[in-house]
């Protein structure tokens, strides 16, 4: 945390960035990580409401809001444990800060807030985007390296590999030539990665990991921002799309019938095939993800499944239905973006990381009402 007589005065962006940059200097300073959060919030006042309605202990310094939260030790009520993190809204990205440990902010912040609130959810980075984001930043810049890396290969997903593509695997590297063996192990071996640690010299040492965490090392944190502010870009199709999905009844003045005006959204399989039997790892992998099946129906052969999902954490349902090519999110009343996007990370991080994502135009649907 910074110190609280270093936040008596009110900050603004630059101010707050330059004193995370003083703080990173200094020896054995925790590291600070940085989460962009995704919502379907337009005022800054509404994220504080949710904050509040969630426990958050919240202190206003300027620009920056500071939220706290306590817990006891030990049952014991004089001992606790603190949690400070830091949030501002920067253009359109509402930027959550703290130098907290990874495990903590997980706890704290991702597990009981951002995975829980409704309309809410961190951004999301798919492997992909690191590829490509490797690539640009090899082209851009003459002094880039990868100092480390994590990459995987999951059991479902089919990416080329050149030797024994139906095993899965974990590789960590760590070394200046981390570039070079990242693209090795991705001809050879099929893995793709997840966490990356980047430094451009002269610029910034930072690193991505794709569940929304960038963590800074040292340098320019403004550089690592823009970073940030670039990768947005990048996943605002997806966000989008996850907003466009919904569930809304509409009454039909003069007459005793509603309008449901649903709007799907069709994922499109490339390296994934759904059958029977790959069935039980796929609803595995889902339910380890927190997506639970009920009243699910499925015919053998060229599979057809139909089940209804209840996203745990979220107090969510939703439907989906396969052919085994590709599948359909129909969302239900109390559906909302985040639950959506959470459910395309499930599919593209554990099942197939080409996957591709669209709205499935859907006729709207008359009932009577009683």
């Amino acid at each position: 945390m910074i110190e609280n007589m270093e936040l008596r005065k009110p900050l603004d962006f630059d101010s707050f960035v330059t004193l995370i940059e003083f703080t990173a200097i200094k020896k054995k300073a925790k590291l600070w990580k940085v989460i962009c959060l995704t919502t379907d919030f337009e005022e800054f006042i509404e994220l504080e409401k949710k904050l509040s309605l969630y426990g958050f202990e919240l202190n206003k310094f300027g620009k920056i809001l500071e939220i706290k939260t306590s817990t006891k030790k030990e049952d014991k009520e004089e001992n606790k444990e603190q949690f400070t993190g830091y949030i501002l809204k920067y253009n359109n990205l509402f930027l959550f800060f703290s130098n907290e440990n990874k495990e903590d902010i997980n706890s704290y912040f991702i597990k009981n807030f951002v995975g829980k609130a409704k309309n809410i959810y961190y951004m999301w980075i798919p492997k992909k985007i690191i590829e490509k984001l490797i690539e640009e930043f090899e082209e851009e810049y003459e002094n880039f390296l990868v100092t480390e890396f994590f990459s995987e290969r999951d059991l479902l997903d089919n990416t080329g590999a050149h030797f024994r593509e139906s095993i899965e695997r974990k590789f960590k590297y760590t070394g200046i030539d981390g570039l070079e063996v990242l693209k090795e192990l991705q001809y050879y071996y099929g893995v793709r990665p997840y966490i990356v640690d980047f430094k451009i010299i002269d610029e910034c040492s930072f690193r991505i990991n794709n569940d929304g965490f960038f963590t800074y090392n040292t340098g320019k944190l403004r550089f690592l921002i823009d970073i940030i502010e670039k990768i947005y870009k990048k996943v605002i199709t997806i966000i989008n799309l996850t907003r466009s999905s919904h569930y809304e009844e509409i009454p039909k003045k003069d007459l005793n019938v509603k309008t449901l005006d649903i709007q799907p959204v069709r994922i499109k399989f490339k390296t994934f095939e759904l059958t029977t039997d790959n069935f039980d790892d796929f609803a595995e992998i889902l339910r380890i993800n927190g997506f639970e099946f009920f009243d699910t129906s499925i015919e053998a052969g060229s599979i057809r499944l139909n089940s209804d999902i209840i996203d745990v954490n979220k107090k969510a349902i939703f439907n989906i239905s396969s052919g085994g090519r590709e599948l359909i999110i129909t969302p239900g009343l109390r559906t909302t973006f985040d639950t959506i996007f959470r459910y395309l990370e499930t599919i593209n991080e554990y099942v197939d990381s080409e996957s591709e994502y669209e709205l499935f135009k859907n006729p709207h649907l008359i009932y009577e009402t009683s």
